[in-house]
């Protein structure tokens, strides 16, 4: 059994397809039935699930959470097991079936009868749909609004003889909007539900996408041959908290709406600070912001640095011990939209701290009563997914995270560290990337030192006594280029280099010489280290 409560009422018709469409994937791959209650997809679509989802919640185990920086592809959304409560948005193409989504959002007969009759004298076949989103968009800063100069260049692509078929929220700002190109080809579809529009839209020879789910769904499900879709690269303002590089299709032309710096999440909320006045307590100098106007250009620098994808010449012997590890290939490039930037407000917090990940709480809980954390102070690393804040508050500690131009918070529960800080930890807790550092995934450079150089770093922050809580994946030993590292035999002491091993939870040794492990078969033990000169 798997249960998706939220569904319905976490996110518009756009999102919820993406949850279904994930939902039902996952549990035929597991062989489960699925519950969710009721939404707007029973009225609308013929989705024919009775054999597979059940009527009402069953028994419920452990918790999935999508993390929060990423709403797109997440690996450890694919090791789900059964009789998981799930959360999040899950939108990738990566979850689901072409094929099955196109037969799951075949509309009911009868749902759009009337908008069909309405505009049976339009032909589709020969005209181009464009979508603007205003409506919940107003004061928003995480979504970019995008400009006429994304339209104008999107049409650019099309054959100028056709008719241009508008489809809005609010029909009253399209002309405002658009007045610069405005001319006698453009018709507003106005007047209709939201699911005609969808329908409407599907029906279109070609296709401009606002920044909006639904109208990315009505492209990605539009059965037309050679149908040409224009879509914006920036599909959440870049530098917010959260990311999702995967609303790009390959076939698709992509086109960009944000200009760097300026159009930024963290200088728009800068300048919006700075102009509403706000005290000298909290307003952030102006050598600050320059700082991290620099800061900026060199991740626009580095962003530009895509990975390669071989593992380069010089470096193969370094990266595979002398070619003793297994090389397999699952190019990643992420380097466009890292790294992001979160500020941590006091409502994420909140979040974190009743939001209960059963099978984090499952593996971290034995290491908990034998290494108390009531009262120690824990430094989260700066890659972790931030929830692991509200394990520690939920558990009485005193978190800590360190402070980089990407990452910050004012709550005064989180203590917010700089590299320059002299202050040690009684612990520090890292689970996630280091098996990745230094493969060029996020436009890092290439260094096949880069995990033991992060750990090595991490010393600094700890008192005399204290403890690394790690956890990395671990299986037979393989380099999968340039998504990952699995730690096995050769690859874990090489890691612990400098460390002294306490104790380990959650490990098997017979998983280090099985063969053909997927990652989904890999382990991700809890190894609670020390410091070799610290002993």
């Amino acid at each position: 059994m798997l249960s998706f409560e939220q569904l319905g009422h976490h996110g518009r018709l756009g999102n919820q397809l993406f949850q279904y469409a994930f939902l039902r994937t996952l549990a035929r791959r597991l062989g489960v039935p699925f519950y969710c209650p009721a939404w707007r997809g029973d009225e609308l679509f013929t989705l024919n699930d009775d054999h597979e989802r059940a009527p009402s919640r069953g028994t419920i185990s452990h918790s999935y959470q999508e993390p929060l920086d990423n709403c797109g592809f997440n690996p450890g959304a694919l090791q789900i097991g059964d009789q998981t409560e799930i959360k999040g948005c899950f939108q990738s193409t990566r979850y689901f079936n072409a094929d099955d989504v196109q037969q799951w959002y075949t509309f009911r007969p009868g749902v759009t009868t009337a908008a069909a009759a309405k505009y049976a004298h339009i032909d589709f076949s020969q005209a181009i749909g464009i979508h603007l989103r205003f409506g919940d968009m107003k004061g928003d800063l995480s979504y970019p609004l995008p400009k006429v100069d994304y339209y104008r260049k999107a049409l650019e692509h099309f054959d100028p003889a056709y008719p241009i078929l508008v489809f809005t929220d609010e029909p009253d700002r399209v002309k405002d909007h658009l007045q610069s190109i405005w001319c006698d080809r453009f018709q507003i579809l106005d007047g209709n539900r939201d699911d005609e529009d969808f329908f409407l839209m599907r029906q279109c020879r070609s296709f401009v996408c606002s920044i909006s789910t639904f109208s990315w769904w009505a492209a990605y499900l539009a059965d037309v041959d050679d149908r040409r879709i224009v879509a914006p690269v920036e599909w959440i303002r870049p530098g917010y908290y959260t990311s999702n590089p995967d609303l790009a299709c390959d076939d698709w032309h992509h086109i960009r709406t944000c200009r760097p710096v300026v159009d930024d999440y963290r200088f728009l909320i800068r300048q919006q600070k700075f102009t509403a006045g706000l005290s000298a307590a909290t307003r952030r100098s102006w050598k600050e912001n320059a700082r991290w106007l620099k800061d900026k250009w060199e991740q626009i620098r580095l962003s530009n640095r895509r990975p390669p994808r071989k593992i380069p010449n010089d470096l193969i012997q370094r990266f595979t011990m002398d070619r003793r590890i297994t090389v397999l290939h699952d190019y990643q490039d992420h380097s466009q939209d890292t790294p992001q930037r979160i500020e941590i407000t006091t409502g994420m917090i909140d979040e974190f701290i009743e939001q209960i990940n059963h099978d984090e709480e499952e593996l971290l809980m034995p290491a908990v009563a034998k290494y108390p954390i009531k009262h120690k102070q824990i430094l989260i690393s700066r890659y972790d997914d931030m929830s692991r804040l509200g394990f520690c508050l939920r558990h009485l500690a005193q978190p800590g995270i360190e402070r980089t131009p990407f990452l910050d918070t004012e709550d005064t529960r989180v203590r917010c560290v700089d590299s320059s800080e002299d202050f040690k930890f009684d612990m520090a807790m890292i689970s996630s990337r280091v098996e990745s550092m230094g493969l060029g995934k996020f436009g890092e450079k290439i260094d096949p030192d880069a995990d033991i150089k992060y750990l090595q770093s991490m010393k600094r922050y700890l008192k005399p006594d204290g403890l690394l809580w790690l956890s990395v994946l671990v299986g037979k030993d393989k380099l999968i280029w340039n998504n990952t590292r699995v730690y096995g035999q050769l690859l874990l002491p090489r890691l612990f280099d400098g460390w002294t091993v306490i104790e380990a939870f959650g490990m098997d040794e017979g998983r280090l010489d099985q063969a053909n492990q997927s990652l989904d078969e890999c382990l991700r033990p809890l190894f609670i280290l020390q410091p070799k000169t610290q002993l």
